[in-house]
């Protein structure tokens, strides 16, 4: 054994004694890191990369009795307090790094024994173009038939569209709204913009379009802070939406010419956290839901075949994040956040059948976000236990994995692919405080 005042010069071995015994949780008190210390070897240590952010750690059992362990990473102390366990999970760390371990065994008289050093990089992000589109939340992403990225989000109390011509040109929708709530954007054949949004001041949904060349925003219904919207073949729009005073799902649609709201359902608990729609080629509406509370919510799925409104359970356990998308074939996909993980739901003879794609070493992200191309080739942006935005897709033949951005973004993510395979994701970064675009190489 060798005693931590070993170490010191003897003018500051009663004060350094003294401070371990009193204070036995200082991590000063488990030595400084370096491997040639003359501290014997009696452990073995492991370390192994997760994500670009994220390590696992893991040693054997000192032989004899301690008091905890102290963990250092590149020669300095990477947690405050003496660990009981043999492994930890190193958060918060930067891709395409090297980092090294060692773990000290200690006791209340000093160090027992030390690991040897186990080093690891972690590993690097795609590569993708990120660029910052504005300061706010909540966004919404579509495509025009020249393949711009149309992008709508809140701005402090507005609600902003930004089209990537080039250069971002920004407009600003509406006013003094609020800061919460979603937006979402389509874009008709004809290039003209329509959005849904919430006007939190006034607890309203509200819809705007610029096809007469001007914003016109309407008040649509009550509530809407959770929307979502989709255009028919004839450029009607059609919004799914909860009201969270109330806990209820609705519908509204402007195919008649004028907007009518539709109730379709009510709750006598749980909370409607997400919405998605779409509009098949025949007019019939798809939409799901998921309510509940956080990690237990429900994914529910809705349509209007001949106008008559039925309902079916997808999943219970989500993590209250779900998106919806049709392929040519008229297959319906639905991909949906649980608390630990990532699935894929799919119709298919009549039920629902489902599949886990991701799995989290703690609890990710809620919302997710899916777009499926013209082969039928399904794009996931998601958020994993890290806060880190993560993008999969099965347009390889298998299910393939990358990260896209680290450091506390991917938040609310919506996802597009134009007519030459380019994915773009917008998300938000909450470390900044801003709209992301996110498009693969």
């Amino acid at each position: 054994m060798k005693h931590i005042f070993d170490w010191l010069p003897s003018t500051f071995q009663p004060h350094v004694l003294v401070l371990c015994l009193v204070f036995p949780f200082l991590a000063a008190c488990g030595g400084d890191g370096g491997t040639d210390d003359g501290v014997p070897q009696t452990m073995t240590l492991t370390a192994y990369a997760i994500t670009p952010s994220e390590v696992r750690i893991e040693w054997t059992a000192h032989p004899e009795s301690i008091i905890g362990y102290d963990l250092y990473r590149d020669g300095a102390s990477a947690y405050p307090y003496h660990l009981s366990g043999t492994a930890y999970t190193d958060w918060g760390l930067t891709p395409s790094t090297r980092y090294c371990y060692l773990v000290y065994a200690v006791s209340f008289l000093g160090v027992e024994g030390r690991s040897n050093q186990a080093c690891i990089s972690t590993p690097a992000l795609a590569g993708w173009n990120i660029e910052t589109v504005g300061s706010g939340a909540d966004p919404g992403l579509a495509l025009d038939g020249a393949n711009q990225r149309h992008l709508s989000y809140r701005s402090g109390g507005s609600v902003m569209l930004a089209v990537k011509t080039g250069a971002w040109q920004y407009s600003v929708v509406d006013t003094n709204l609020g800061g919460f709530g979603d937006t979402d954007v389509q874009v008709d054949r004809n290039g003209a913009n329509h959005l849904s949004y919430s006007d939190y001041n006034n607890v309203a949904l509200k819809a705007a379009t610029d096809a007469t060349g001007v914003w016109i925003p309407l008040v649509v219904g009550s509530g809407g802070n959770v929307n979502a919207l989709a255009l028919d073949r004839a450029g009607n729009s059609h919004i799914f939406y909860g009201i969270y005073e109330d806990n209820t799902i609705n519908y509204a649609t402007n195919a008649s010419g004028a907007w009518v709201s539709q109730w379709l359902g009510g709750f006598s608990s749980g909370t409607i956290y997400d919405t998605d729609i779409l509009v098949d080629n025949g007019g019939v509406v798809h939409a799901i839901f998921a309510i509940g509370s956080p990690q237990a919510c429900y994914v529910y799925y809705l349509t209007n075949p001949g106008g008559v409104w039925s309902d079916q359970l997808i999943a219970l356990g989500s993590n209250c994040g779900a998106a919806l998308a049709r392929a040519s074939t008229g297959t319906l996909h639905v991909v949906y956040s649980t608390p630990f993980g990532l699935s894929h739901a799919f119709y298919a003879g009549g039920l629902w059948q489902s599949e886990q794609l991701d799995s989290f070493s703690w609890i990710g992200g809620d919302r997710v976000a899916l777009a499926i191309d013209s082969a039928d080739h399904l794009h996931i942006a998601y958020r994993d236990q890290n806060f880190d935005l993560k993008y999969a897709s099965n347009s390889a033949g298998s299910w393939e994995f990358a990260y896209v951005d680290d450091g506390g973004v991917g938040f609310d993510p919506s996802i597009v692919v134009d007519a030459l395979g380019r994915v773009s994701i917008a998300y938000v970064d909450d470390t900044l405080g801003g709209v992301k675009l996110a498009t693969s190489p």
